[in-house]
């Protein structure tokens, strides 16, 4: 149980982030530099699904809600709504047996 908190708090956390620097790359103008990188770092989505896979997916939809990060990305929605039902049914599974 500690372990399912303690995830699911870091993926909230990990997705406020990635939010605050979406506001950055926003801010810059998405300004690259001579090598065409950008000069701030996001979050990959596959880090935020894999956090989701761990059993964090509860702090990711906390994390999209709130801070109202990725709300139009149907291709990441889609597989974190998957993987949130996955989670429950072996949440349910262990608990029962």
């Amino acid at each position: 149980m500690a372990y399912l908190i303690l995830i699911n708090l870091i993926a909230f956390g990990v997705w406020g982030l990635d939010k605050n620097l979406a506001r950055l790359v926003s801010a810059t103008g998405g300004r690259r530099d001579q090598g065409g990188s950008s000069r701030i770092s996001r979050i990959p989505e596959i880090v935020l699904l894999a956090l989701a896979v761990v059993g964090g997916c509860w702090g990711c939809w906390a994390g999209v809600l709130i801070f109202r990060h990725k709300t139009h990305k149907p291709g990441l929605l889609w597989p974190l709504a998957v993987i949130s039902v996955l989670n429950a049914a072996v949440l349910i599974y262990l608990l029962w047996s």
